[in-house]
């Protein structure tokens, strides 16, 4: 009772097929399998690390190579192979990223924490960015990252390469995000169709209860120096949030966003919004 996000590979001589999903956290990917004619009994195979897992495998399904990573970890490479009793293993560490990783760490930057959030009843996933010299008896401006719309997710527990949240959060602001309802995250059909005929609505509904949510839940964030941000598909809830919720959001930056949705590109609007 969970999201298949992804068809891997069809093993057609042990009669597996394997996809990536994620039974608790929806900022985590790991490898499943299970029998094309069962019980409908789902296996995990992947490693437990909290992060993504992802996968090329071979037509034959004996051989793989994963990607790891997470907000932490640069990516990295294994050669995976499958044993005759059918049993997944490591073969060899192709790439770890260790000097990448050293000189991330040699930045001294705060990492992203994970946290949650309420929009009324509904819980969120939410990450937040401190300023490097952060002082929990401050309280400091806060910009919200949003994206927002179906065609991506901007909460997951993956290696990020950009450092321009963590540039912002350096200049004094607490860095969040917040992932709301009908953005692309694993969480069960109602999650992705509820918005449907109704891109906007509900997504800066989200950002403003869970942002609020947030300033409760850590007194550090000012409720008063809220701003908000996004391009493309975060463009358009950043208007939609300034617009809808003036007294949460007192300033924000819309990059290449739609400003009317009958003038967007119908391939992409027409599948969310019908024909407005």
């Amino acid at each position: 009772n969970f999201d298949v996000i992804e068809e891997v590979a069809y093993d057609e001589k042990r009669g597996y097929i394997y996809f990536t999903a994620t039974e608790e956290n929806a900022t985590h990917r790991y490898l499943y399998r299970t029998k094309v004619y069962g019980n409908g009994t789902v296996e995990k195979i992947s490693g437990n690390k909290p992060g993504q897992y992802s996968y090329e495998m071979s037509p034959t399904c004996d051989y793989a190579i994963e990607r790891f990573s997470n907000a932490a970890t640069p990516p990295q490479y294994r050669m995976m192979q499958m044993d005759k009793s059918g049993k997944w293993a490591e073969k060899e560490l192709l790439e770890d990223n260790h000097e990448a990783a050293e000189t991330f760490k040699q930045l001294g930057l705060n990492p992203k924490e994970f946290v949650k959030c309420k929009s009324g009843d509904l819980e969120l996933d939410a990450w937040i960015i401190k300023p490097k010299d952060f002082d929990p008896t401050k309280k400091y401006p806060v910009i919200d990252y949003v994206y927002g719309e179906p065609a991506s997710a901007t909460v997951q527990d993956v290696w990020e390469r950009t450092l321009f949240w963590q540039y912002l959060a350096q200049q004094g602001y607490v860095v969040v995000s917040i992932e709301n309802r009908g953005a692309n995250s694993p969480r069960g059909r109602e999650w992705r169709k509820c918005i449907y005929g109704e891109v906007g609505v509900a997504a800066s509904e989200d950002q403003a209860r869970g942002i609020q949510d947030l300033c409760r839940q850590f007194s550090w964030m000012d409720p008063e120096r809220i701003g908000i941000t996004g391009w493309s598909g975060g463009g358009s809830p950043t208007l939609n949030c300034m617009f809808r919720y003036p007294d949460v959001f007192k300033t924000g930056v819309a990059i290449a966003f739609v400003s009317d949705q009958k003038l967007y590109d119908t391939i992409y609007q027409e599948r969310y919004m019908n024909t407005p």
